[in-house]
């Protein structure tokens, strides 16, 4: 399975306005985790699993009220089930290790699970495959055929990290294979 990583954060810039005495604005992140414990589903020859695609991942809402009462960073580890449609079916608490929400982890959670049940991906899917023709002739299929796709139900955990930081947000997306 990939593992995707992602952080983003709104980014302002207003140059008419002077910046506030406390430039403190929340950031919020989110990433992919492997489960070490997962079940690989079992293949049959010429079968290959697609792990689900995030198509649109809103972001959670910081909590308000949250700003002034947290300092350090909280960590909040989920798992969803991504079901054969590509939406997000169930919002679990992940057995991952990973979380330290403090006094205000309701909130948070609150927050991730409004967003994460607006999250659409392309489904998981097992698909039989067959090679296609050899027209260069050169002992290798020039394509591969597509016989069929089932869509699979499957669990992602997903980590999110609520922070506040300095100056301006920015946007940013790091993806790891």
């Amino acid at each position: 399975m990939v593992a995707y990583v992602a952080c983003a954060t709104a980014e302002r810039k207003d140059e008419h306005l002077a910046e506030p005495d406390s430039s403190r604005r929340p950031e919020v992140a989110f990433q992919f985790l492997q489960d070490p414990h997962r079940v690989t589903p079992h293949l049959a020859e010429g079968e290959e699993f697609m792990a689900p695609f995030p198509l649109d991942t809103p972001l959670p809402q910081y909590p308000q009220g949250a700003h002034a009462d947290v300092s350090a960073p909280t960590i909040l580890t989920v798992r969803i089930v991504v079901g054969e449609d590509g939406t997000v079916r169930e919002v679990l608490e992940s057995p991952l290790p990973g979380t330290s929400g403090g006094d205000m982890e309701a909130s948070f959670r609150v927050a991730v699970d409004e967003a994460v049940r607006r999250w659409t991906f392309v489904p998981a899917a097992i698909r039989r495959l067959e090679p296609g023709e050899d027209a260069d002739h050169d002992s290798q299929p020039d394509y591969t055929i597509v016989l069929d796709s089932t869509r699979v139900p499957v669990y992602l955990d997903v980590r999110f990290k609520f922070e506040i930081v300095e100056g301006i947000g920015r946007v940013r997306i790091d993806v790891v294979h």
